[in-house]
């Protein structure tokens, strides 16, 4: 018997590879929407969904305000394929950087416990869960090298995975703090040039790897097929993002903060997470008396989930926002009394005679 292989006839494989062609075509073409059960979630921070191209930047200055946030939206997001398995809808698949090291799956395994409670068999819904964990790929770089490859190495499967619709990075700076620098000192006294050379190749080095992050991060917010998420860490004194200005009487905002909200190194919905717990005194006092104005308005105490939150859509004014979130319930309270001027950054008050106008809980 002839075990040789046979030759497969050219006309078959044409038309395999327009089946393969007219597959990636059709994957491409489908339609999808990342929402929360929250649907004041889904308006302020989302604008309704996220879906192919869009992108948001969230702008953090600790993990206070931010890992509540991010907890509650990946838990939302892998409990949306449950939902579109039992509908027949989209699935959808997340590809996490962890820059930090510090998703911690054992607590979002006891939160996708929580949303599935209904399912009693605790053998089923833990398999439920696992399920739902092979839905997201988890990235740990450990240095900023490592995070350049482990970006040019998603590439070939954000390719092939058609269900793979949305990369959160947490966070995109996360590196820039902790590479080694050169103070003048260093080497104010060293004539010896080889290890003068060495450090100016270190910084141009860094410089190259930076370069190519930024790079790779705009083609990621570019791809046709993916929503993007950028968590940004900045660190700088947080008791000065948030003051009041006696001689404007305005509020004002720490002129990097704010220019978070108006940067053009990615092209996104802009978001500045502020923790209430770091606005001093006199700041929140006038804050609470300005929006006081009727009783039965909340007066503003120092709570560890208590966050302000300015919120640019381009090209709307700046919204400016109360949040109280946790793993798993939020609530907002929105001010359109207030607007940002973007030359100094400062929050001035419309109208003093006007009170908050829109309120959300969930």
């Amino acid at each position: 018997m002839n075990s040789a292989p046979r030759k497969v006839d050219e006309s078959i494989l044409q038309h395999i590879t327009y089946d393969e062609s007219l597959y990636d075509l059709m994957c491409s073409l489908i339609e999808f929407e990342v929402t929360t059960e929250s649907q004041d979630f889904n308006n302020i921070i989302l604008d309704e969904s996220l879906h192919k191209n869009s992108a948001l930047e969230i702008t953090y200055l600790s993990n206070n305000e931010k890992n509540p946030f991010l907890y509650y939206l990946l838990v939302e997001v892998l409990y949306t394929n449950y939902r579109n398995e039992q509908e027949a809808g989209p699935i959808i698949e997340v590809v996490f950087f962890d820059n930090y090291s510090n998703l911690d799956l054992m607590l979002m395994h006891g939160l996708l416990g929580a949303k599935l409670s209904h399912i009693e068999n605790l053998k089923e819904r833990d398999d439920v869960i696992r399920g739902l964990f092979k839905r997201l790929l988890v990235y740990r770089p450990l240095t900023k090298k490592d995070f350049l490859l482990n970006l040019k190495a998603i590439w070939p499967i954000i390719d092939k995975n058609k269900l793979l619709r949305m990369v959160i990075i947490d966070s995109v700076n996360s590196f820039q703090f902790f590479e080694d620098t050169h103070k003048k000192s260093d080497f104010e006294f060293q004539k010896d040039n080889k290890k003068r050379a060495s450090t100016n190749f270190k910084k141009n080095f860094n410089k190259e790897i930076n370069a190519r992050i930024q790079e790779n991060i705009q083609k990621l917010i570019a791809k046709d097929k993916l929503c993007t998420i950028l968590f940004k860490r900045e660190y700088f004194k947080m008791q000065d993002c948030f003051n009041w200005d006696d001689t404007k009487n305005m509020f004002c905002i720490n002129a990097r903060l704010g220019g978070h909200l108006f940067n053009k190194s990615y092209e996104t919905k802009k978001i500045c997470l502020v923790n209430f717990e770091q606005i001093n005194d006199s700041t929140l006092d006038i804050f609470n008396k300005m929006i006081k104005r009727e009783p039965g308005n909340a007066i503003l105490e120092r709570q560890p989930n208590l966050n302000m939150v300015l919120v640019k859509p381009d090209p709307q004014q700046p919204l400016l926002l109360t949040a109280t979130y946790t793993f798993t319930g939020l609530s907002f309270n929105a001010f359109s009394c207030f607007q940002l001027n973007q030359e100094n950054y400062y929050l001035a008050n419309k109208n003093e005679n006007t009170y908050p106008q829109n309120t959300y809980h969930h």
